[in-house]
């Protein structure tokens, strides 16, 4: 059974959710921004990291709260930006209070250390990558989606 609704709205709908959550939406990477040029470097890589796993997450949740066959797909919008907007002030306050905690002492370690103290603060952060991928995954499994991997 086909739901009933109108499409031109939605689309309007849609576009002003989409615009809201690129606007609004709080940026986790804030605090690692104000560190300079590496700060930036590593904040867009870090955004591009957390992107897709907070997407998944998001679509995890909405699902427990919206039915596709029988709702109003804008209810599934606005359920959808909410959990995205909640899950990005989250991590925006947890990754906030992890570099209030570790971002003086890190960058003046790293930039008075030797190369070896150099080189192990590189693999600390790539570990942190790591474990921010295997979010992600967990969000795959959490959602039931697959990435589309390009052949």
């Amino acid at each position: 059974m086909a739901r009933k609704y109108n499409k031109t709205i939605y689309k309007i709908f849609s576009t002003g959710t989409k615009v809201f959550r690129s606007h609004c939406s709080a940026n986790p990477m804030e605090k690692i921004e104000e560190k300079g040029a590496e700060g930036k470097m590593i904040a867009s890589i870090g955004n591009k990291i957390l992107e897709k796993p907070v997407q998944k997450l998001s679509y995890g949740l909405t699902s427990l709260s919206y039915n596709k066959e029988t709702d109003n797909p804008c209810k599934g919008s606005v359920v959808y930006t909410v959990y995205y907007m909640l899950i990005k002030r989250a991590l925006k306050l947890f990754l906030g209070v992890l570099v209030m905690i570790f971002s003086t002492a890190f960058v003046m370690r790293f930039l008075n250390a030797d190369l070896l103290m150099k080189i192990r603060l590189s693999i600390g952060l790539v570990v942190f990558i790591l474990i921010i991928l295997a979010i992600g995954r967990l969000a795959e499994i959490f959602t039931g989606k697959k990435r589309n991997k390009r052949k």
